[in-house]
């Protein structure tokens, strides 16, 4: 906090050496095993306090929008920050996830479908999603959700993701060294690293087995899927799926009983148990095979079947891919356990969680930009001159549950005068990627 004073004295006094402003940089709150974790009052995805508002919805074909965001303001109050808003009660923050550019209305070439509901209440419980919210990303699903075995499996809310609040002062440029000089040591980030403290192979859970069985299954669905979906003769993709139904007697005949196989397997054993020396080679075995009887007899299978990664480019050592090999899964799944219930994530290994509360040894970029209340944003495609002279009252980056399309940034915008009137109707919603 001195920091951010010192940088807002400097700002006041035109003593500081580009233009900078205040802003809130919104960090995941740290997670002990003996911390109230969940009880955070703000939160990235989860579900919303609407306070008796209807859930919004896409002005262009009705879809509910996906919730991204939910600010305190009181906390938010707390930070001091030079601007005329409400002080108390929530803000919660919705957006197309599809990244669709609006029809009307919108930011030239950035517009995205938004809202922003604001509630006086907020220590209400949060709304449930209606009956027709779709996953998040739509048909892209198994892209960002690789665990996870259909459509059906995956959840219509993002994870929820307890914040923290930081004030500081940014500017356009602003670097590693200045932020963290403000903000002081972060933790480190939300995916797991392919190297220490990972435990050895045969010491890794069943349940990093199930994560690598989950993302076999999710591929041979999508093949049994495409394989007998119904499309017209001059459909760009109907020649591809047609291959697909082609290959789908071999799939199911070498593919489908190794997952069954391993099912049960998992369902024998505890979750948590170490898998062993024996399991460990069943399933070397199993997937190495697998990867040779796809690149012998199926070449038209994609690139994304975790067997691939079993075997080097040779074909011939197991378990050493550079891709989705066993390190990838053990962070695949100790990442999904990050947010699950003490319990699980009690039983994620402790040098990893030891490893996760380690402060970063640099920040998110090379120039400092992340998830932010106010202050100078980051410009890609210079969506800033589009918008006006509006404020940027929230930009989020693509970290913790959110990719948005190439690494790139969701922002809200608003004038002086609604941000101090408290009205949220007519905030402008962008996207831009690199």
């Amino acid at each position: 906090m001195i920091t951010f004073l010192k940088r807002l004295i400097e700002v006041v006094l035109g003593s500081s050496t580009q233009p900078v402003s205040p802003s809130i940089v919104l960090l995941p709150i740290p997670r002990n095993v003996d911390t109230d974790w969940a009880g955070g009052r703000s939160w990235f995805g989860g579900q919303p306090i609407l306070g008796g508002a209807a859930w919004p919805r896409h002005p262009d074909d009705d879809r509910p929008l996906h919730m991204v965001a939910q600010i305190d303001l009181t906390d938010l109050a707390a930070c001091d920050l030079p601007f005329d808003m409400p002080k108390t009660g929530t803000l919660a923050f919705f957006a197309d996830a599809l990244l669709r550019e609006l029809r009307d209305g919108g930011a030239p070439g950035a517009g995205i479908a938004g809202a922003v509901i604001y509630s006086e209440a907020s220590d209400v419980a949060p709304t449930a999603p209606p009956e027709d919210l779709d996953v998040p990303y739509g048909n892209d699903w198994s892209f960002y959700f690789s665990t996870h075995r259909s459509r059906a499996d995956v959840p219509v809310c993002f994870d929820r993701w307890p914040l923290e609040m930081i004030p500081v002062v940014l500017g356009q440029d602003t670097l590693e060294e200045d932020y963290f000089e403000q903000v002081g040591p972060r933790l480190n980030g939300g995916h797991l690293m392919k190297h220490p403290p990972l435990p050895p192979r045969e010491e890794v859970s069943w349940r990093v087995v199930r994560t690598m069985i989950d993302n076999l299954a999710r591929s041979v669905n999508g093949y049994r899927e495409n394989a007998f979906r119904e499309r017209a003769a001059d459909d760009p993709m109907a020649e591809i799926y047609a291959k697909h139904r082609d290959v789908w007697p071999e799939i199911e005949t070498f593919a489908v009983p190794l997952i069954a196989r391993w099912d049960n397997r998992i369902a024998a054993a505890t979750l948590d148990d170490p898998i062993g020396a024996e399991a460990l080679a069943d399933l070397d075995r199993d997937l190495t095979a697998f990867a040779h009887w796809k690149r012998e007899h199926n070449p038209t299978l994609r690139s994304d079947f975790i067997t691939e990664f079993f075997v080097n480019k040779d074909g011939e050592v197991p378990g050493l891919g550079n891709y989705y090999n066993f390190s990838d899964a053990m962070a695949a799944t100790y990442h999904g356990m990050r947010n699950g219930s003490d319990e699980v994530f009690k039983a994620i290994p402790r040098a990893v969680r030891d490893f996760w509360q380690a402060p970063r040894q640099r920040g998110p970029y090379t120039s400092a930009h992340f998830s932010q209340i106010l202050g100078p944003p980051v410009d890609i495609q210079d969506v800033c001159d589009a918008v006006g002279d509006r404020l940027m009252l929230l930009q989020l980056a693509s970290e913790g549950p959110f990719l948005w399309g190439d690494v790139g940034y969701i922002k809200y915008w608003i004038t002086r005068d609604e941000l101090a009137a408290g009205e949220f109707g007519n905030v402008l919603v962008t996207f831009e990627g690199h």
